[in-house]
């Protein structure tokens, strides 16, 4: 007698549907204060969806972290919108992992290693408490912002969701899209402030309207790097009169805003990323025609638009014998003292240091001058808060990001994929931009920034794709 094959049952998350409808009146009722039954009707349509695509609530949190929105929707309290929608998401993972038996995304080598990074953070912490009193000596530096062991979690909880609901190489590519336009925007937007007299010290580039990090000039000068390279890698992959006229406008002001943040890291980087182009694939007449194109649309940008303390301010540097000009000056002796501090921190506690969120709070009670200001180093801070330990997790995750992007990069080259160019785009884009990203952890807080999470997670989502699941079939 033949047998007759039966569908597997679709999951469904109806059940699922009341609780987080719940979750979601109790939290936007408890930080409003206010009746929202005219809101509950779109809010069920929006709930629903998330529920049968967490694919966008993902997206959607992904776009909180990026862009600024309002306080009273994503960082007013314990139950904020983003809380709630994170709390039903991971909801729906437990549910459809508990259904399906699938609990590989917690396996993936980059989800351990975070994961071990966050544990040893935050145990490191539980090691080394400081008293109420010690914390109130140092005044309004614990209120002024989010707990840094919150956001160490609450990132690591992200990306977990990231992994685990972002399979379909189309969300990966509108979560990199999405990343590429703000940033573009941001440096745009950061040379309208220059020229309207505003900035950062009343002369930098930033404005955090599209990118909430882009609030810092040495970040928005990372941000408009990326999008450089995004335009170059998008001409090369898509060759034609549309993105060649893209990369040839934009490009020019997005290095104008580079020097506008008046970031000494930040030209640095956009030198980085300009050799890391031109000797990529081996020299070639066109490569030094378009650079030369760039340089001749971009020096007259830079040299009438960019403000002189800007410029003057570039021309601080190190053994320069400027240490003591006020422009840039006094940045390099913050950043020489916070070396000297950090190193100290590690030799003292050298395995697992003095945890995550306590480096301000030992660096004031240190420093005579009761200055506090963070490492201006990822690298120095994660030695410092979490140890020797914690910095070789971080590298070998470096390493393994690396392997992903060469891995996803050489599967697509050697098969059929229908969406080769927007694949090839969008992991040559991120792999140039992790390396310059990594250069500039060297003197930047970034690694508990959300565009650290976004580069990790794209990696394993675009070489799962291809190496795991097979791309040819998407």
């Amino acid at each position: 007698m033949a047998t007759v094959a039966t569908r597997p049952r679709e999951e469904t998350t109806l059940p699922l549907l009341a609780v987080g409808l719940g979750l979601v009146v109790a939290g936007l009722q408890w930080t409003l204060g206010i009746e929202l039954s005219a809101v509950l009707v779109v809010g069920l349509a929006g709930l629903a969806l998330v529920l049968s695509r967490p694919e966008l609530g993902v997206l959607f949190l992904l776009s909180s972290f990026l862009y600024t929105y309002p306080p009273w929707l994503v960082n007013a309290g314990p139950v904020s919108l983003n809380n709630a929608l994170g709390g039903l998401l991971a909801l729906v993972l437990f549910y459809r992992s508990a259904r399906t038996g699938d609990w590989s995304y917690l396996k993936r080598p980059e989800v351990l290693l975070l994961g071990a990074i966050t544990g040893i953070g935050l145990f490191s912490r539980f090691l080394n408490p400081f008293d109420e009193l010690t914390r109130s000596l140092v005044g309004e530096l614990e209120r002024r912002g989010q707990d840094p062991a919150d956001i160490l979690f609450g990132r690591f909880a992200f990306f977990v969701l990231f992994v685990a609901f972002v399979r379909d190489r189309r969300y990966a590519y509108a979560a990199f899209v999405l990343a590429i336009v703000l940033f573009v925007a941001s440096g745009l937007a950061g040379i309208v402030r220059v020229l309207g007299g505003e900035g950062f010290a009343g002369y930098r580039a930033n404005w955090g309207l599209f990118v909430a990090a882009a609030g810092n000039p040495n970040r928005l000068a990372l941000f408009c790097i990326i999008a450089i390279l995004a335009l170059r890698y998008l001409w090369q992959s898509r060759p034609g009169f549309p993105t060649g006229v893209s990369a040839l406008v934009l490009t020019p002001l997005l290095v104008l805003a580079v020097f506008m943040t008046a970031s000494r890291s930040g030209v640095a980087g956009l030198a980085l990323a300009g050799l890391l182009l031109f000797f990529e694939g081996g020299v070639s007449v066109k490569k030094l025609l378009a650079g030369a194109t760039v340089v001749v649309l971009a020096f007259p940008l830079v040299a009438n638009l960019v403000p002189e303390r800007s410029l003057e301010r570039l021309s601080v540097l190190p053994g320069t014998g400027r240490e003591a000009d006020p422009l840039g000056g006094g940045s390099i002796e913050r950043r020489g003292y916070g070396l000297q501090v950090a190193l100290d921190l590690a030799e003292r506690n050298p395995l697992i240091g003095v945890g995550v969120g306590n480096w301000e709070v030992v660096r004031y009670l240190r420093d005579p001058a009761r200055y506090v200001a963070p490492p201006h180093s990822s690298y120095l801070a994660a030695l410092a808060e979490g140890g020797i330990l914690s910095l070789v997790l971080y590298l070998v995750l470096f390493a393994r990001t690396l392997r992903n992007y060469n891995e996803a990069e050489r599967a697509v080259e050697a098969r059929a994929v229908r969406d080769a160019w927007l694949f090839l785009w969008t992991v040559r884009t991120l792999r140039t931009g992790f390396v310059v990203f990594l250069a500039f952890s060297l003197v930047g807080d970034l690694w508990r920034v959300i565009i650290f999470h976004w580069f990790i997670g794209l990696s394993v989502v675009l070489q799962r794709s291809v190496c795991e699941e097979g791309g040819a079939r998407r």
